[in-house]
């Protein structure tokens, strides 16, 4: 186990072996994957790039958000992942969102989604999908 430093916080990680097969009780060629919606977001003071899906393989949604105008070293805006509002509940979204969850993390850091794109979200969980890209149009 190794430790990962992010705004001023500490978050352990473990190092997880890829599975180069279904887990046991899946569907062959769902356990890997995820989709990737990919859009840019200006906000007065900053020019942001959002990176939003579905993990197949967890079973909940993701979002990181960063400054496509800043130094490289600067940390990211949001990710997920590092979000300890997730990691105090039970179930398959542990560590992830949940879509309205996701709409809320997007409020919150006073970013409008393109249209069609928590539509899409949706249908990615309904249809359990992954391996999908998609670049949004500025909106």
């Amino acid at each position: 186990m190794g430790r990962l430093a992010l705004t001023g916080l500490t978050f352990p990680f473990f190092v997880v072996a890829h599975r180069t097969g279904p887990s046991p009780g899946r569907t062959p060629g769902a356990t890997r994957g995820m989709t990737k919606h990919f859009f840019q977001a200006v906000l007065p003071d900053q020019n942001l790039s959002v990176d939003c899906g579905w993990d197949r393989p967890c079973q909940h949604f993701y979002l990181n958000v960063e400054r496509t105008d800043a130094p490289n070293d600067e940390e990211p805006i949001y990710i997920s992942m590092y979000d300890a509002r997730l990691f105090n509940r039970p179930g398959p979204f542990l560590g992830g969102l949940m879509l309205d969850e996701l709409r809320e993390r997007l409020e919150e850091l006073c970013i409008t989604p393109p249209t069609g794109l928590i539509d899409a979200l949706n249908e990615d969980q309904r249809v359990n999908r992954g391996n999908a890209v998609t670049t949004w149009p500025a909106s």
